[in-house]
Formats: structure tokens, sequence, C-alpha cells
């Protein structure tokens, strides 16, 4: 789940260079994560929505936001 999302001032190709803090469950602990990552407008998440996410697992810090799951998603 995304809990604040803020541009750092950064811009590649007209695609901001966002920070986004993130909450997630692992081993059924939650977990928070700051992530930078360029994201284009049209996909940014919203405070609160659930986000898909590919966790590192050696290297946390490395994980990557990848979306917004579709409401057609069969795996919900």
């Amino acid at each position: 789940m995304a809990i604040a999302i803020n541009q750092t001032g950064v811009t590649v190709n007209n695609i901001a260079l966002m920070r986004l803090e993130l909450r997630f469950r692992r081993n059924r602990q939650a977990q928070d994560l700051t992530l930078k990552q360029l994201i284009d407008f049209r996909h940014m998440p919203r405070v609160g929505e659930r986000i898909q996410i590919v966790i590192n697992e050696k290297n946390v810090d490395r994980s990557v936001y990848v979306g917004v799951p579709n409401d057609v998603d069969p795996h919900r």
C-alpha cells in the first residue's frame, strides 16, 4: 500500500522521479519501504491504494514498483 507519494524534482524525458513510501506484509509482519523510481503520472498510485511491487529478497532497497492491480486480476 502506498502511504506517501512525493515528487523529487527530477524528471527524465518528462517522466517524474517519485519517492514512494510503501507498507507491505512479509512473513505476516508489516514493513515500510521507501523507493525512488521514474513513474509516468498516468500510472501513479494514490495514497492508500493497493499496489504491486517486486521485492528483492537479497536487498529490499532494490525492490521495484510495478503498478496498480487491474480490477480484473484473477489473483487478487
